[in-house]
């Protein structure tokens, strides 16, 4: 996967694109990816990278009730969903510098059919955090990865070594070792 810089805005990515267009992401579309309408992703580039890797993601966790309820509600799903249906992802992680805005929030599923649900996503994250953390990458190519292809992120950065039981994908057997989810299931 090759690491380039995103062309994100500080409001949403809605703007932006690799190519400069509004386009963005594979062509399979929701429930593999959030709807470009719905969820464009945001950030805050606020956020620097020292400060996403000295702060946990908890102080900045805050999406309502009413939020969750809305942003199910654009997606047509009930709120709350049946337990381990779906989580309320932030599309661009919180540890990438990511927002609680309706823009970056979908419901993202467990399962999905011929793809992957939101704990590859979650384990995609981690490692794009901690690789960023460790200085290996950047955190606007980190965020590209998320934002142009997570699943094909996930496919060749994360799922060889989890498949392989390799582990260390560059950062020694113990990578994984601090890998935890949060009560709603986020890295």
């Amino acid at each position: 996967f090759g690491f380039v810089s995103p062309y994100l805005t500080n409001e949403s990515a809605r703007e932006a694109s690799p190519t400069g267009t509004a386009t963005r992401r594979s062509e399979k579309g929701y429930p593999l990816y959030p709807d470009a309408k719905l969820t464009p992703g945001a950030i805050d580039r606020s956020l620097t990278a020292q400060y996403l890797c000295t702060h946990s993601t908890k102080e900045r966790r805050d999406v309502s009730v009413a939020t969750k309820k809305a942003v199910y509600k654009a997606y047509r799903l009930s709120y709350p969903p049946p337990r381990g249906a779906y989580e309320t992802d932030h599309f661009i992680p919180l540890c990438l510098g990511g927002s609680n805005v309706r823009d970056n929030l979908w419901p993202q599923p467990a399962v999905v059919a011929h793809g992957e649900g939101f704990a590859a996503k979650d384990r995609l994250e981690f490692y794009l955090c901690k690789r960023v953390c460790k200085g290996d990458v950047n955190l606007d190519e980190a965020r590209k990865v998320i934002w142009t292809d997570w699943v094909r992120g996930y496919t060749e950065l994360v799922k060889p070594s989890m498949e392989n039981k390799l582990g260390g994908m560059g950062g020694g057997n113990d990578f994984w070792k601090e890998y935890r989810q949060d009560e709603d299931g986020n890295p």
